[in-house]
């Protein structure tokens, strides 16, 4: 089963500096040839985006669950339900008294609907897994 989503005919919509718009209820507007986003509940660029395959660490499925919970909230449920699910075993897995923090901390921002917030913890804790992994010495050979 495929999860990409079916195409979508683009739209093309010219606007002049100081015009403002409403996009799925956020208010933007342009000013000095820039989007500015005046009023908003949650904005993910591209760079905060990650796909389903790149969900492949525990910090990185946590983080994908919680952007998720942004991008599909008619299925509120079962990403919370997942979410939920990876940090319980990340938490059952790590002696690190920082990432237990953050991984609580995450836990209550979800619970209170603080999607955005979550989501930056999360990237704080995908950044601290990738560095801890790079630093970390290679398991020694079988002989």
């Amino acid at each position: 089963m495929s999860s990409a989503m079916p195409a979508m005919p683009s739209l093309r919509v010219r606007f002049h500096d100081g015009e403002r718009f409403i996009v799925n209820g956020a208010v933007i507007g342009i000013e000095d040839e820039a989007l500015v986003v005046h009023k908003h509940d949650t904005l993910l660029k591209g760079e905060d985006v990650i796909l389903p395959e790149q969900a492949d660490s525990p910090a990185r499925r946590i983080y994908f669950g919680v952007m998720m919970m942004i991008l599909d909230p008619r299925n509120h449920e079962a990403h919370y339900g997942q979410l939920v699910d990876d940090l319980a075993a990340m938490l059952q897995a790590t002696s690190l008294a920082d990432v237990a923090d953050t991984l609580h901390i995450i836990f209550t921002l979800a619970q209170r609907g603080h999607y955005e917030r979550a989501l930056e913890s999360a990237r704080a804790l995908v950044k601290f897994e990738t560095e801890l992994l790079r630093t970390a010495p290679a398991p020694a050979e079988a002989a």
